[in-house]
């Protein structure tokens, strides 16, 4: 509804401001003073810029993930959508969340995760712990198998990647049979 409010004020004021351009006095709506011009222009700079934070806000925080040669500027959310995804595909998973972060350089995943009642959560916590910090290594370019290629041979080392040991934190929720229909 706002977008709509804004796109019948935008294309006021674009037909206002070509009629001046071109010497023209036609005005659509002439009993406009100067000061209700104002306001009106005013309220659209004020929603155009409250647009503006709605959508830098969604696209979620940009992380610098450093190469070799340069680097990339990607946000949080498209590290954790695959992360997610490979998340979901284990048949104990009925749901899961990944928030990805970093501070200082480092990228942290927090991930919840509900399972299926009766499922082991210290094996599950522990399989996702290695999945995720797996496919973290391995899209900021870290070789997951670094600890089995010679020293002198590595690009990157584990330290430079801002992907540490303790990058992972997983919670698993072990679902009771009521909160299972919920999920599926």
């Amino acid at each position: 509804m706002v977008l709509l409010a804004a796109a019948i004020v935008a294309v006021y004021l674009a037909v206002h401001f070509f009629a001046v351009a071109r010497g023209s006095s036609f005005a659509p709506f002439k009993t406009w003073t100067h000061g209700d011009r104002f306001a009106v222009m005013l309220a659209v700079l004020v929603v155009l810029v409250g647009l503006l934070v709605v959508l830098l806000r969604r696209a979620g925080r940009p992380v610098w993930l450093a190469a070799e040669h340069g680097g990339v500027l990607v946000t949080v959310d498209t590290i954790a959508e695959p992360l997610q995804r490979e998340l979901l595909l284990n048949v104990e998973v009925v749901g899961a969340q990944v928030h990805v972060s970093s501070r200082r350089g480092r990228l942290r995943a927090d991930v919840q995760v509900a399972v299926r009642p009766l499922a082991d959560a210290e094996t599950l916590r522990a399989e996702f712990a290695a999945t995720v910090g797996t496919l973290l290594r391995r899209m900021v370019g870290v070789d997951p198998d670094y600890a089995n290629v010679e020293p002198d041979r590595a690009h990157v080392e584990p330290d430079c990647a801002g992907v540490g040991p303790d990058c992972v934190h997983v919670k698993v929720h072990v679902l009771s049979a009521r909160q299972l229909g919920r999920h599926l």
